[in-house]
């Protein structure tokens, strides 16, 4: 059985502007909340690539004049930023390092060049390094709260949850705005809360400055009611994004993410297909090759997979730190399990944050160590994540030591939560626990 845990919300990224909301339900003690890794947010996916550029060429005539300052190297490394985003292209990171390093050699106490370091390294997958940078910005300016935005997604990735709803607080404090109400809304999601963290969607939804900040934040909310299960109120918010931002590609997937778990595999095929024509994200890629293997069509399939290892090796080339999710995936390809323990293990030792330590524990299970891999899926669980692909990984190693009823309980947890979690392994999930009863 081929793993496959590519991440379907991936780590969006925004930047707006909104209204008001205590992070924390009844405000409570910030103890009391202990989650996954907090996605980055910075600069809205949403932009058309036509304006980017048209700003990237403006900009670059600036930076060519004799009076061009650590002001226009900001700017061009913020616009190259937005266009990696944009494109899913790797070399836009490169050049995004280029400009805001030399806007900080210009200007060492640049505010501007500082965040977008913070924000490139979060999608660079740096998150110690954007740890740093945030800490500088923040030595500049102790109330930009976008600077403790960074903090808080770094130190979530880290593992450092405590210390990520610290600095999401104080962002809530200073800004409450669509940024800190999505922050807001995941990490409530980490500790189970899920309708808390559809409330506190639903505020950035109305915080929306834009129609393209709607979008993004509707596209969350229906992913939430992905992830629940709740594929009528998902499909209805991916529809309503679609109609706000009519090429904006993540509500567009969400549609084709709901058609598959109606049974619409050919339809989804279709969907994705324009998809991956359009923003070939290895996350598209990969559901593609998904969805072709359910239907079928190896070859196709195959070629799909192949094309993730292709552009993986881009962004690694490009200074991109692999995601863990397309480290285990690349390394399953090669139907070599320990490999995949050996690069989950080294991704663990620099973020040990729950979702690395999922990936480590289903590894190990691949490769047949499942006592060491129930330590790590425990972890994986300690903060109380409804997360139903964790509980099926769970399920399938109490399963292999012989844990009948935990297996049991977790496999089912995993059905109750989204019946759809997965398009390869749900219906594995349910033939699984049939047998177990």
């Amino acid at each position: 059985m081929r793993t496959r845990i590519i991440a379907v919300g991936g780590l969006a990224l925004l930047m707006f502007v909104g209204g008001a909301v205590l992070m924390w339900s009844g405000g409570s003690a910030l103890s009391d909340y202990k989650r996954r890794p907090v996605p980055s947010f910075g600069a809205t996916e949403s932009a058309a690539v036509a304006d980017i550029d048209a700003t990237i060429a403006a900009v670059q005539e600036r930076v060519r004049s004799a009076a061009a300052g650590s002001s226009d190297l900001a700017s061009l490394g913020s616009a190259y930023l937005q266009k990696a985003r944009a494109t899913a292209e790797p070399e836009y990171y490169r050049l995004a390092r280029e400009a805001l390093r030399k806007a900080l050699r210009l200007q060492p106490e640049n505010l501007p060049a500082l965040l977008g370091m913070g924000e490139l390294s979060l999608g660079r997958h740096d998150f110690a390094a954007a740890r740093r940078w945030a800490r500088r910005a923040l030595a500049v300016d102790a109330h930009n709260a976008t600077a403790y935005g960074i903090l808080g997604d770094a130190a979530g990735e880290l593992g450092r949850y405590d210390d990520a709803f610290v600095s999401f607080q104080r962002m809530m404090d200073l800004r409450p705005n669509l940024s800190s109400y999505a922050r807001a809304s995941y990490a409530r999601e980490l500790t189970g809360d899920v309708s808390g963290a559809i409330a506190a969607m639903e505020r950035a939804v109305a915080a929306g400055a834009t129609a393209a900040d709607e979008a993004w934040a509707r596209t969350q909310l229906g992913d939430l009611y992905f992830n629940s299960g709740r594929l009528g109120a998902a499909a209805r918010e991916y529809r309503w994004a679609l109609f706000l931002a009519p090429d904006f590609v993540p509500p567009d997937a969400g549609l084709g993410r709901v058609d598959a778990a109606r049974g619409s595999i050919k339809r989804a095929i279709r969907r994705y297909e324009s998809i991956v024509e359009r923003y070939p994200l290895p996350q598209y890629v990969a559901t593609l090759g998904d969805l072709y293997e359910v239907s079928g069509r190896t070859t196709e399939s195959l070629r799909q997979y192949d094309l993730v290892a292709a552009q993986e090796k881009l962004f690694v080339a490009a200074g991109v730190i692999p995601d863990v999710e397309v480290t285990l995936f690349l390394a399953d390809q090669g139907n070599d399990p320990r490999s995949a323990v050996r690069l989950v293990r080294a991704q663990y030792a620099q973020r040990p944050s729950i979702r690395v330590a999922d990936a480590l524990a289903w590894s190990l299970y691949k490769s047949g160590r499942y006592a060491e891999a129930r330590k790590f899926s425990r972890e994986a669980l300690r903060l109380g994540t409804r997360d139903a692909s964790y509980h099926y990984h769970a399920g399938m190693i109490a399963k292999k030591l012989g844990e009948h009823g935990a297996a049991r309980s977790h496999l089912s947890r995993a059905l109750a939560i989204n019946p759809n979690f997965s398009i390869l392994y749900a219906t594995h999930a349910e033939r699984v626990l049939g047998g177990l009863r």
